[in-house]
């Protein structure tokens, strides 16, 4: 398992990952976390700052959606390069209950598919 982001540290643990993989054949999986309380945390801010705040935080978490894909599909580019089979997990931490407060999409990929441009579904491991 990979952790993916916009890193050096991330570029460096995909090709030591793919080095071990190709070596043992083994799969890879990538994980991505988009953390939904910590982007949207409160604020204080004045009358009227509410409103602006929804709106924020919704392109704050489409950015961060974005940069997840991003960050997904350039993993799988590399596998798919190096001739590794891959998938990538994208949790979403969620408000909700404190019973169930973590939402999970799951985007499969095995060689050579591509990743689904409607935002993937639960798929079976």
């Amino acid at each position: 398992m990979v952790g993916l982001e916009e890193s050096v540290g991330t570029d460096r643990a995909t090709a030591l990952a793919l080095e071990i993989a190709q070596a043992q054949g083994a799969r890879l999986m990538g994980l991505t976390i988009v953390d939904e309380p910590d982007i949207t945390a409160g604020a204080a801010m004045g009358i009227g700052g509410s409103s602006y705040k929804l709106d924020r935080d919704k392109t704050l978490m489409e950015e961060a959606h974005r940069r997840a894909h991003e960050a997904e599909e350039l993993f799988l580019l590399r596998c798919r390069k190096a001739s590794v089979a891959a998938r990538v997990l994208e949790i979403t931490v969620a408000f909700g209950s404190y019973l169930n407060p973590v939402r999970i999409r799951c985007i499969s990929s095995t060689l050579p598919a591509s990743i689904p441009r409607d935002g993937g579904k639960l798929s079976a491991a």
